[in-house]
Formats: structure tokens, sequence, C-alpha cells
């Protein structure tokens, strides 16, 4: 038996082969507590953590295949469903963040979709008022209003055409 760290030990390999195998699972091993060690304490921007509306959810500490099963139990329209997901989605990509409907000079921005030939994300408009836009689909930034208006756009199209 080798020991290593403080109280692992593990089988003395028999064959070369075995003793290769043995040192690629550490080196991955290895490599993924450097990484550990690199990133300890930065966290990862709201975009690569919140890539879909299922991740949404989990940051959210909700369970999406519950939510649906609920909606379908309960005959819960789709536009309707698609409007809850939208709204977790613009809640977590905010990061606390509320619109202050109060402050004129605050922007708020939101995905435009062009829906005459389809279905497709257009552009990127903001408001300065409360009278353009959804409180709830609204976003602090046009980077974000841009990645939601992208990454779930068939949440939006569903919203919007049923």
């Amino acid at each position: 038996m080798l020991k290593f760290f403080k109280n692992k030990t593990m089988n003395t390999p028999k064959t070369k082969e075995e003793a290769l195998e043995m040192l690629e699972t550490m080196d991955k091993q290895a490599n993924g507590l450097r990484e550990f060690i690199n990133n300890f304490g930065k966290k990862k921007p709201i975009t690569e953590r919140c890539t879909s509306v299922r991740s949404a959810f989990e940051i959210e500490g909700m369970d999406y295949d519950e939510f649906l099963a609920a909606c379908k139990k309960a005959n819960i329209p789709k536009y309707c469903i698609a409007d809850q997901e939208i709204a977790i989605f613009c809640k977590v990509l905010n990061e606390g963040w509320d619109p202050d409907y109060g402050n004129s000079n605050e922007a708020k921005y939101y995905p435009y979709f062009d829906m005459s030939s389809g279905f497709s994300f257009n552009n990127v408009f903001y408001t300065l008022t409360l009278s353009d836009s959804a409180a709830r689909h609204v976003f602090k930034t046009e980077a974000l209003a841009c990645f939601a208006g992208c990454t779930i756009m068939g949440h939006y199209r569903v919203f919007y055409k049923n």
C-alpha cells in the first residue's frame, strides 16, 4: 500500500499499465484541485452560471421538473408557464436588482422580437418609465437583455405567440 495525502491509501500497481492509469487519474485529480485553488473565492459571471431556464430554477433552489409537472397537472396554459419561466430567468440574471419605476432616470432594458416573419430576436430597447414593458421582464443592463433574448428565445416565443 502506498500512502498519499494524510490518511489516504491506494493499492500498489502490479503492471506498468496500471501505474500509468493511476498516474493519469491522479493527474486529472491534481488538475481539478489546481483549478479549484485558482478559482477559490471567484464567482463566475451570471451569464456563465445561468445559461437556461432550468439552470435559473436550480440557482433559485427550485426543481424545474416539479414546476412543469405541477403546471401540467393544474392544466396551466403554456403562455402562463412561459411567463413564469421568463420571470425566474430575469430574476436570476438581475442578481437582486429590482427596477425602480419611480426613477425615470434609471434605464430598464428588454429584448425586442420580430414577429413579422416567424419569430426572431431583433434588438434591445430600454425605457425610462413604467409604461413600455412588463416589470418582471426587464434587465439592469443592455447586455443581460440581449443575452436573455438570445438564450431563451423559445420561451419568449411561447409567451408572445400563444
